[in-house]
C-alpha cells in the first residue's frame, strides 16, 4: 500500500465530484463485520485533508476481503475505491478500480452494484472528456433492470449529463429536474451537491443567472455540510463566472479571490504535512540509528544503510516540496494575469451580453408577433367561413366551405403546437391538480374526437378499468393534451381502422393510483428505425407515409415533453403494417370525502341560448375593421344589439354614458388597449361582464387576464360553440 504522504502529494491539486456510497458487506461472511468497522470508518473521514486515511481504510479492507476471495465483496471494495480516487479526480486509477468492480460483479452478479458500477465508468469517461467512449458504455448498461429509484435517478442525471455536453442545456435541465427528486431523499447529500452545481451551470449557459446563482447556493451549502472541500472551490469559481457575466465585477472578483485563498489553504497544509513527514522521518532514522549501534557492531552497516534511505527520501521529500512551493508561486502569477485578463475583458463581456438580450428580446418579440399577426386572419377566415356555412349554401359550395375551414382549423393547430413546445422549453408550463371523474372525463374526450374519426371511418373504442376509483384529482387538463396528440395520430394513420383507448389500474395505496393509459391502432404501423426519432421536433416519419398522411412533427415532442414534465414516460410498441401502441403510466391522488364537483360548462340547447340572448346590449370594443363586422354578424344572427368601439378610450366613454350587459374587449389596440380600458372601467363597474377576446401571446395567461378585471377570456381565432358558450355562462351567472 503507498504511503499516505505520497497519496497526498500526487492530489494536492486535483478537485472532487461526487457519488453516493451507501452499501454495506454481508455480516454473515467470513470477516464480514470487521469489513464493515473498517469502511464504516473509512467514509466518517470527510473532507480532503482525511483522504489519505479514508484511502488506507479502504485498501486495508480490500485485503482482508482478498484472503477470503468472496468477489461481491472484492467488487464493492473496488468501487469504493474508484469513488476515492474520482473524489480527487485521479481518473486513471478510479477508471482501473471501475473495470476490476465490473468483472468481479459479473462473475458473481450483483445487479445492483453492477449498474452502480457501469453508471459511475460513465461518469468518469464523461470527465476526462471521452464522450463516445462514455456514450458506448451507458448503451451497454441493460435499462430493463433499472428498477429502484435510486437507479433511475442515476440514469436521469447521466442523460442529462449527456444533454449538457451537446449544449442543449433546457433537455438537460428536463433531466436534472427528474433526478433531483430522487436525490433529496437519498441519505448522503453527494451527489446532490454536484447535481445542484450542474443544474447551476446549465442556467449560467442559458444565461438564467438567477437560477444559476441559486442552484450554486444550494451547491456550496451541501458542499460545505459534507466537507466536499474541491466542490468548495468549483461552486466559488462558478460563483465569480455568473457574477462576471451578470456585470458585477465586484463580487466576481469577491468569489475569485475567496476560491484562490481556499486553494491557499489547502496547500498551506500541504506544506505543514510535508514538513511534519520530514521531521518524524528524521526522528525515527537518529532513534533507530542509535539503537543499532548500541546493541551491537554487527548491525552497522544495517543501519548506514536505513541512514542512507532517509536521507535519500528526505532529499525527494524537499525537492518535492521545492516543487510545490514553484507551483504555488506559478500560481500566484497566474492568478494575477487572469485578473487583469478579466479587467480587460469586460468591455467584450459587455457587448456579447448586450448582443445576447437584443437576441433574446427580438425572439420574444417575435413570437408574440407573429402568434398576434397570424391568429387575427385566422379569425377572419374562420368568422367568415361560418357565416357562409349559415346562410345555406349549395352542396358544392359547403364543400369548398367546410375544406376552408379545416385548412383553417389545421393551420391554428400548427400555431398552438409550436407555442406549446416553446412554453415546454422555457419552463413556463404550470401543473394544475384538480378534481374530475374519470370515466365522465373520458366519454367527454372521446365525443370530442368523433367527428374526425367518423371523417377517417375510423371506430373509437374506449375501455376503463372498473377499479380505478371514479373520482381522482391530478392535472387532467394536460393529460387529455397528451390523449389528444396521441389519439388524433391513430386517428390519421389508421384510416378505416379501429383505435382503442384503454385505461388500467396498475397500482394502488392509501392515497394514490397509478393509471395506465393505451392508445393503440391497427394502422400502418411505425418501422423500428424511426421509432427513437420520432420524438424529435419537426420528425415526420418516412417520407413515403409523411407524403400521404402529412404531419408537422411536432405532436410526438410535444407529448413527451409534457410527460416527462408530469413526471411520467412515453413507450412505444409498434411492428411495420401492424399498428402501433403507445402506453404511459400517470399517478393520481384519491379524493377522499366529499370534493367539490368537476367544473364543466354545461351543455346548453341553442333555443335556451338563443332565448337569452335576445335583446341583450353588447359593447364590441375592436380596431380591425373586418374582425369588427364577423364578430358584429355572428352575434347579430342571436338577436343582440351591437354597439362598436375602435379603441379603449372610445369603449371608456361609452360605459359612461350607456350600460351593457356584455363588453368584448380586444387587447391589441391604438390609443389605448384593452387592458388599460378595463382597468379605467372597473374603477366605477365591477358587475359588467368583460371578456377580453384577442390573439393571445406566449407569455401571457389567463391568471394575467383575470388580475386586471377580466371576467374570462376566448383567444382568437375560437370554435364559435365556445364561444356561445362562454358568453352564456357570464350572461347566466349575472341573470
Amino acid at each position: 500500500m503507498r504511503s499516505n504522504l505520497l497519496i497526498f502529494l500526487v492530489f494536492l491539486f486535483m478537485g472532487v465530484s461526487g457519488v453516493s456510497q451507501n452499501a454495506y458487506i454481508d455480516n454473515s461472511t467470513e470477516g464480514g463485520e470487521a469489513l464493515n468497522k473498517i469502511i464504516s470508518n473509512s467514509f466518517q473521514k470527510k473532507g480532503f485533508k482525511n483522504f489519505p486515511l479514508k484511502l488506507e481504510g479502504l485498501y486495508q479492507a480490500l485485503k482482508i476481503a482478498e484472503k477470503t476471495d468472496n468477489k461481491r465483496t472484492i467488487g464493492v471494495l473496488h468501487y469504493y475505491l474508484s469513488i476515492a480516487y474520482y473524489s480527487v479526480k485521479n481518473y486513471s486509477d478510479a477508471k482501473k478500480h471501475a473495470t476490476e468492480a465490473i468483472e468481479a460483479f459479473q462473475q458473481k452478479p450483483s445487479n445492483k452494484f453492477l449498474l452502480f458500477s457501469q453508471y459511475f465508468l460513465t461518469e468518469i469517461e464523461f470527465q476526462q472528456g471521452n464522450f463516445k467512449a462514455a456514450e458506448a458504455i451507458y448503451n451497454q448498461i441493460e435499462s430493463d433492470k433499472i428498477t429502484s429509484k435510486e437507479i433511475k435517478a442515476l440514469d436521469y442525471f447521466y442523460k442529462g449529463n449527456f444533454y449538457l455536453n451537446q449544449d442543449n442545456f433546457s433537455e438537460a435541465l428536463v433531466y436534472f429536474n427528474q433526478a433531483e427528486i430522487t436525490f433529496k431523499d437519498f441519505s448522503s447529500n453527494y451527489q446532490l451537491a454536484y447535481l445542484y452545481h450542474r443544474m447551476s451551470y446549465a442556467f449560467f449557459k442559458m444565461k438564467d443567472f438567477e437560477n444559476a446563482l441559486t442552484y450554486a447556493e444550494k451547491a456550496l451549502i451541501l458542499s460545505k455540510k459534507e466537507q466536499l472541500d474541491f466542490l468548495n472551490i468549483d461552486a466559488l469559481e462558478l460563483f465569480s463566472k455568473i457574477y462576471n457575466a451578470a456585470e458585477d465585477n465586484i463580487l466576481a472578483l469577491e468569489y475569485a479571490s475567496q476560491s484562490n485563498n481556499y486553494k491557499d489553504s489547502l496547500l498551506t497544509f500541504g506544506n505543514e504535512m510535508l514538513s511534519n513527514e520530514i521531521t518524524k522521518r528524521k526522528s525515527n532514522t537518529s532513534d533507530r540509528t542509535i539503537s543499532e549501534l548500541y546493541l551491537t557492531n554487527t548491525e552497522q552497516e544495517k543501519s548506514l544503510k536505513f541512514n542512507q534511505l532517509a536521507i535519500v527520501l528526505s532529499v525527494l521529500l524537499i525537492t518535492i516540496l521545492s516543487l510545490l512551493t514553484l507551483s504555488l508561486y506559478k500560481n500566484n502569477n497566474l492568478r494575477a494575469k487572469a485578473n487583469n485578463l478579466l479587467q480587460n475583458k469586460n468591455n467584450e463581456l459587455i457587448k456579447a451580453k448586450e448582443r445576447a438580450e437584443a437576441a433574446t428580446k427580438a425572439r420574444e418579440q417575435f413570437l408574440s408577433t407573429i402568434t398576434h399577426e397570424l391568429r387575427t386572419p385566422i379569425y377572419a377566415i374562420t368568422g367568415l367561413t361560418y357565416l357562409l356555412i349559415k346562410e345555406n349554401p349549395t352542396d358544392a359550395q359547403k364543400e369548398h366551405l367546410n375544406s376552408l375551414k379545416y385548412s383553417g382549423e389545421h393551420l391554428l393547430s400548427l400555431i398552438n403546437n409550436i407555442l406549446d413546445l416553446n412554453k415546454l422549453e422555457a419552463n413556463k408550463v404550470r401543473k394544475v391538480n384538480a378534481v374530475f371523474h374519470l370515466k365522465a372525463h373520458m366519454k367527454n374526450f372521446l365525443n370530442t374526437l368523433r367527428k374526425p374519426a367518423d371523417e377517417k371511418d375510423v371506430l373509437l373504442h374506449l375501455e376503463v378499468d372498473d377499479d380505478i376509483p371514479s373520482k381522482l384529482s391530478g392535472d387532467m387538463l394536460k393529460v387529455s393534451q397528451v390523449l389528444i396528440n396521441l389519439v388524433g395520430n391513430s386517428i390519421k394513420f389508421a384510416e378505416h381502422g379501429d383505435v382503442w383507448i384503454r385505461l388500467k389500474l396498475m397500482k394502488t395505496s392509501e392515497k394514490e393510483v397509478v393509471v395506465r393509459f393505451e392508445i393503440e391502432d391497427n394502422g400502418v404501423g411505425i418501422p423500428k428505425r424511426k421509432q427513437k426519432s420520432i420524438f424529435q421536433k419537426f420528425d415526420q416519419g418516412p417520407d413515403e407515409i409523411n407524403v400521404k398522411y402529412g404531419g408537422t412533427g411536432l405532436g410526438l415532442p410535444i407529448v413527451k415533453n409534457l410527460l416527462l414534465f408530469l413526471g411520467s414516460e412515453i413507450h412505444l410498441i409498434s411492428e411495420e403494417g401492424e399498428g402501433s401502441l403507445f402506453y404511459f403510466d400517470m399517478p393520481f391522488e384519491k379524493v377522499i370525502g366529499n370534493a367539490k364537483k368537476e367544473n364543466l360548462i354545461p351543455k346548453i340547447s341553442k333555443e335556451e341560448q338563443r332565448e337569452l340572448f335576445k335583446g341583450k346590449r353588447v359593447l364590441v370594443v375592436e380596431d380591425n375593421k373586418l374582425n369588427q363586422k364577423i364578430t358584429r354578424k355572428i352575434l347579430e344572427r342571436c338577436e343582440m344589439e351591437i354597439e362598436l368601439a375602435e379603441n379603449g378610450e372610445i369603449a371608456v366613454n361609452k360605459t359612461r354614458e350607456t350600460n351593457y350587459d356584455l363588453i368584448l374587449m380586444d387587447i391589441h389596440m391604438p390609443v389605448m388597449d384593452g387592458i388599460q380600458a378595463t382597468e379605467i372601467i372597473r374603477k366605477n363597474d365591477s358587475e359588467t361582464p368583460i371578456i377580453a377576446l384577442t390573439a393571445v401571446s406566449i407569455s401571457e395567461t389567463t391568471d394575467e387576464f383575470l388580475s386586471h378585471g377580466f371576467t374570462d377570456i376566448i383567444p382568437k381565432p375560437y370554435k364559435t360553440e365556445l364561444f356561445f358558450e362562454k358568453i352564456y355562462k357570464v350572461l347566466n351567472i349575472r341573470r
